[in-house]
């Protein structure tokens, strides 16, 4: 078996325009991913999860190639992504269709014949139906109900499984990423602050920032208060990032050596993506 990842993202930004509306001069850019990689191996899930605006979904779609790359490199099975071939022959969809609880005829329904569930069950088997090594979903259960949504995580459970599929799952639920994945990113402002396996990182982050996406999470215990993140303030404009750590505007007991040298790479548990040295930097304090 191959020894290369099924995905390496090294040092990937994506950038765009400010609107010339806004108080902002003309042309100016900024970055909604800065930076950040990430590698899954074949057959692994991982969760990419944080703030809404953090840049889970452009990091996402550039991966997909669907928004340009400004600088970094995306390499898939050792090679650059290329864009998937087109959807195979009736016997192919029936296939499919059926493999995620649908039926031949479902094929010739329009979008508004479908129940929400059954939508997404068509989102699934569209993305399964060239036979991919990996899927990349962004916030798959978000708009359905409860019931609805532990179908689908099944679902994706059991096609992972069975297809063996690696899995990129963009969320802001920790409860649905600890479900599903193997390991999780935790992206904050464009960079990703800490990674690691899932039940090591959930179970004690090292990061600040990770630590408060865990404690703000409900959970299904209504003698337990719910807490709002304890942030302190917004997060930092992204075309005007802060000095040293990003994070540290925010958080609370931030010391002068984050202002001026940062956190350094994100905080890696396990085993570090391949060519990246583990570094006495991994560890310390936001």
């Amino acid at each position: 078996m191959s020894r290369t990842p099924l995905l390496q993202v090294e040092a990937l930004t994506v950038t765009y325009a400010l609107p010339s509306q806004q108080l902002f001069r003309p042309g100016r850019r900024f970055a909604a991913v800065d930076g950040a990689s990430l590698v899954i191996e074949r057959g692994e899930s991982l969760g990419l999860v944080g703030e809404t605006g953090c840049g889970k979904s452009s990091l996402s779609r550039a991966i997909y190639g669907l928004v340009p790359i400004s600088s970094g490199t995306v390499r898939f099975d050792g090679a650059d992504l290329t864009a998937a071939a087109g959807a195979r022959r009736r016997e192919r969809v029936r296939e499919v269709l059926e493999a995620v609880g649908l039926g031949a005829d479902d094929a010739g329904r329009y979008a508004h014949e479908l129940s929400g569930g059954q939508r997404q069950r068509i989102a699934i088997a569209r993305s399964v139906v060239i036979r991919p090594a990996l899927i990349i979903a962004d916030e798959p259960v978000s708009a359905l109900d409860v019931s609805l949504r532990a179908q689908i995580l099944n679902l994706i459970a059991a096609l992972r499984s069975a297809l063996g599929l690696a899995l990129l799952f963009v969320s802001h639920d920790l409860s649905v990423v600890s479900y599903l994945c193997d390991r999780v990113a935790v992206m904050y402002l464009g960079r990703i602050v800490e990674t690691g396996p899932a039940a090591g990182v959930l179970a004690a982050p090292v990061h600040p920032y990770t630590q408060e996406l865990i404690a703000s999470s409900p959970v299904p215990d209504p003698a337990r208060p719910v807490r709002s993140l304890a942030l302190d303030g917004e997060p930092p404009n992204p075309a005007a990032p802060p000095a040293g750590c990003r994070y540290h505007p925010r958080f609370r007991h931030a010391t002068e050596r984050c202002r001026v040298e940062g956190s350094g790479a994100p905080r890696l548990r396990g085993r570090p993506p391949r060519g990246v040295p583990p570094r006495r930097a991994d560890r310390r304090s936001a």
